[in-house]
């Protein structure tokens, strides 16, 4: 018996509080991360995305937003990630091309 409400506290412990949503921390972007970020974005349109001459349009934007000072106070992810898909789709037309922030691992 002492076990199994041992376990159910535990449980309960591990469980985010009903009804609350809990956002990931993510660490803020700085200067670097944002840039590392397009090239790793510009990287894998570059490889994978299926109209090469469209990939090549969105990864010049990106490129030269980043280095007109664009994203520059832009400091959430989850915010960048946004506003690189509203960039992309404006160009490419594809609702189905998003950026989204992953969460840390635990």
């Amino acid at each position: 018996m002492n076990r199994l409400l041992f376990a159910f506290l535990i449980l309960l412990l591990a469980l985010p509080a009903a009804g609350q949503q809990q956002r990931p921390v993510f660490p803020d972007l700085d200067q670097a991360r944002r840039a590392a970020i397009v090239d790793s974005l510009t990287a894998a349109l570059d490889t994978v995305y299926v109209f090469p001459d469209v990939a090549t349009e969105m990864v010049t934007d990106l490129r030269a937003r980043l280095a007109a000072g664009e994203y520059d106070q832009v400091s959430d992810p989850q915010e960048y990630a946004g506003l690189i898909t509203e960039a992309f789709q404006a160009i490419s037309h594809d609702k189905h091309l998003h950026v989204r922030v992953m969460p840390p691992p635990p």
